[in-house]
């Protein structure tokens, strides 16, 4: 799933990363017993490290990613053709097998077992309860709306908006008021359109939108005559390994004085 969402080198600390980097699990959801021994289990499967407590907010492993609420935002950001195809891979469930050597020892006290298996959440009365928002941190909240811009300005957005000129998609969501009552957007993805030669993203700046989910196109706007310095500089970003394509580009024949078109 990290794969389907963020490219194939992708990795399950990627996808941490970036539904942290989102703010798209929000704080004071509760882990259960059931729910941290299954945690505990992909961690063997994994070969990582148990942490002493798991946390959603942020994630604190990748083995907390098998969590319901961590899965309903995974979900919610892979298209409908992705979900049938994934359907369709894991129809029947894959069973894993642990080493012994991963296992407890048969010497091992019940204490220890029982500590690695269900960590601080050792009170009988949470097996099988539910998850739920702690005290009133529901009241309040707005309706959630994760969405994919097919094609959006970051630099031009950080002018208009009076942003610097390194703003990020986070940046630029912060500022966006939402009125009470509204949709609270949250863009998971997108695809970031640069076609103003001035204005062409860094080499950093392409790494760090990449490893938040995005792609990143370059181009020259259809009302824009590039010099010769602003090809080159072109050519060599569509040479770097995120940068997805070439675009916007071409002749605006919309205009019908050739002297519209400007340097």
């Amino acid at each position: 799933m990290a794969q389907c969402m963020l490219g194939p080198r992708a990795t399950l600390q990627d996808l941490c990363d970036h539904i942290d980097g989102h703010n798209l699990i929000l704080p004071g959801w509760q882990i259960t017993a059931i729910q941290e021994k299954a945690m505990v289990e992909m961690c063997k499967v994994l070969h990582i490290t148990v942490p002493n407590r798991f946390c959603l907010s942020p994630i604190n492993s990748p083995a907390a990613l098998v969590h319901w609420r961590c899965l309903t935002v995974i979900a919610g950001a892979l298209s409908p053709a992705t979900m049938d195809s994934l359907r369709g891979t894991y129809a029947q469930p894959i069973h894993q097998t642990v080493h012994a050597s991963e296992a407890p020892s048969a010497s091992s006290s019940k204490e220890e077992v029982e500590e690695r298996t269900t960590g601080v959440w050792n009170n009988e009365e949470q097996v099988g309860e539910e998850p739920e928002m702690q005290g009133d941190s529901m009241e309040g909240m707005q309706t959630v709306v994760y969405a994919f811009d097919s094609h959006f300005h970051l630099d031009r957005t950080r002018y208009r908006l009076r942003l610097e000129a390194n703003a990020s998609v986070k940046d630029v969501q912060e500022v966006m008021a939402t009125e009470s009552g509204d949709y609270l957007v949250q863009v998971s993805g997108g695809v970031v359109v640069y076609c103003d030669p001035p204005t062409y993203p860094s080499e950093e700046e392409i790494n760090e939108l990449v490893q938040d989910g995005f792609r990143v196109v370059v181009g020259v706007h259809p009302k824009i005559i590039a010099a010769p310095q602003a090809i080159e500089h072109l050519t060599w970003l569509l040479t770097l390994p995120g940068v997805a394509g070439l675009g916007e580009i071409g002749i605006d024949h919309t205009v019908d004085q050739h002297d519209q078109w400007h340097d």
